[in-house]
């Protein structure tokens, strides 16, 4: 069992949720635990994740098929654009050699997922040639 609580620390002491906390504490009575404390941040919304699924790797899915014939899954579109705009850089010591890590984008903060989505976008168009609307940006389709 995993549980989280979000809590407020204020002059060393809990000042929100404190007896949420310690019932938390009082499932793990007896038991060795591991306790993680680290900053809050508000992770990527519901509309932030539709947006990003439904429009943006929708059309990047697209534009891969057009462009290279290719037909892919949104998950694999996913996967492709995080080997691209969203990993983490190791090199090898010895060779010099780079390789990518691609990083989950689900723990990111919702500032730090618009910046991914202006990535996606700018991939876009400098990839396939594409605009990708903003959330909320009205687009006119040609039929």
């Amino acid at each position: 069992m995993k549980l989280k609580v979000r809590c407020t620390i204020e002059n060393n002491k809990i000042t929100s949720n404190l007896r949420l906390f310690l019932d938390v504490l009082s499932h793990f009575n007896g038991k060795e635990v591991l306790i993680t404390i680290q900053p809050y941040k508000k992770l990527r919304s519901s509309p932030q994740n539709r947006y990003y699924f439904g429009v943006v790797c929708k059309l990047i899915k697209d534009a891969i098929k057009t462009e290279w014939g290719q037909v892919v899954s949104i998950d694999d579109t996913h996967a492709f654009l995080k080997s691209k705009l969203h990993f983490k850089e190791f090199i090898n010591e010895n060779t010099g050699e780079i390789a990518n890590l691609p990083l989950t984008t689900t723990e990111d903060s919702t500032a730090e997922f618009m910046e991914y989505l202006e990535s996606c976008r700018n991939f876009g168009k400098e990839w396939f040639n594409i605009d990708i609307p903003e959330p909320n940006e009205q687009i006119n389709l040609e039929l």
